[in-house]
């Protein structure tokens, strides 16, 4: 499901994981650790995280803020249920990402899921 990353000290610099649930304001995403840079995903209410989202149309990069999180223990997934608002993308980004959103082809589900290539640490809001 995830696949981390460890900068020279051996802290978790970077995670992967995949969609739930995209929406105009927000998503929700599941990675296996909730910790990142050695800092609790959800310490920082004034910061953002850098998230890029894999599209058909190419990736997308967004700043979201942590809005809650979920353990989850299923058979069939473990790790972290995040919920995020999104407060910053570019404009080629967003309308990429609303056109992704537009496309009834492209409604959530287990096979539609886009991977979340890159979890990086919280960046001012």
């Amino acid at each position: 499901m995830s696949n981390e990353k460890s900068n020279r000290k051996g802290r978790q610099s970077s995670s992967e994981g995949f969609t739930c649930d995209l929406s105009k304001n927000g998503l929700s995403f599941i990675v296996s650790s909730i910790n990142l840079e050695a800092k609790h995903l959800f310490c920082d209410k004034d910061s953002a995280l850098q998230i890029r989202i894999e599209l058909p149309s190419g990736p997308v990069d967004v700043n979201a803020a942590v809005v809650r999180y979920d353990r989850l223990h299923g058979e069939k997934e473990s790790g972290f249920l995040i919920g995020a608002r999104i407060v910053k993308m570019n404009e080629k980004d967003r309308a990429r990402y609303f056109d992704f959103l537009r496309k009834p082809s492209n409604k959530m589900g287990r096979d539609a899921r886009k991977k979340v290539t890159k979890l990086t640490g919280a960046v001012s809001k």
